[in-house]
């Protein structure tokens, strides 16, 4: 064993042992040996390639999505917010003031029509209210209501825990390097967003932006 991997190995051992405080180093090696295994199970075959890679990458991520959905759908339960689409379009909303419906959706990258039908939920439940636009009066505009906050904080706890879950067995560096490479392909898709839906497939192939960094 280099001494790289010897300063893995102790950091990962620090790092259970505070986790677990009462465990042996027995503990220790069952559980590395354990979640060992599955990262090897994980692992695409000996690939180079980025066409290769690639649709590996979008299985992972599209997983890990509906792993985290599935957490958080069961952490809602019990609570007026009838699935995640309802929890996460009123956490933007929060963010966003008072938005557009139309704004909302785009931002939530949604169909109109899937929007419209979340809003209408969440206006009939009491936890968002839609008002008149004040320079376009054809518009109307959506905000949060008190209720829909106190929903909001009731129900954060439970997602926390969901969240915990999902990711928690991450280090707290894998945590933000895996936050830094993610928020880079967002930002670059949600610039790109609003304009690429309008377009076919042969004219966004076209776009230089999707240039790769090697």
């Amino acid at each position: 064993m280099s001494s790289t991997q010897l300063v893995k190995l102790v950091n990962l051992f620090h790092e259970y042992e505070l986790a677990k405080p009462h465990a042996d180093i027995e503990d220790f090696c069952r559980h590395h040996l354990k979640q060992s295994s599955k990262s090897v199970a994980l692992l695409p075959p000996e690939e180079e390639s980025r066409t290769e890679l690639y649709p590996y990458l979008a299985s992972l991520v599209g997983r890990l999505g509906r792993f985290a959905s599935m957490y958080a759908k069961k952490a809602l339960t019990g609570s007026s917010l009838g699935n995640i689409d309802d929890f996460v379009y009123l956490m933007v909303l929060k963010r966003m003031g008072s938005p557009r419906k139309g704004e909302l959706a785009l931002e939530n990258l949604s169909e109109f029509s899937t929007s419209v039908e979340v809003m209408r939920r969440l206006i009939k439940s009491g936890l968002i209210e839609e008002f008149p636009d004040a320079v376009d009066k054809r518009s109307k505009r959506i905000r949060i209501t008190q209720k829909g906050e106190q929903e909001l904080s009731s129900v954060m706890p439970e997602m926390n825990k969901a969240a915990t879950i999902a990711f928690g067995t991450l280090s707290m560096d894998e945590i933000k390097s895996l936050v830094t490479v993610l928020g880079r392909l967002d930002q670059l898709h949600a610039v790109n967003y609003p304009e690429m839906r309008n377009k076919s497939w042969q004219e966004i192939q076209k776009e230089e932006q999707w240039t790769p960094v090697f």
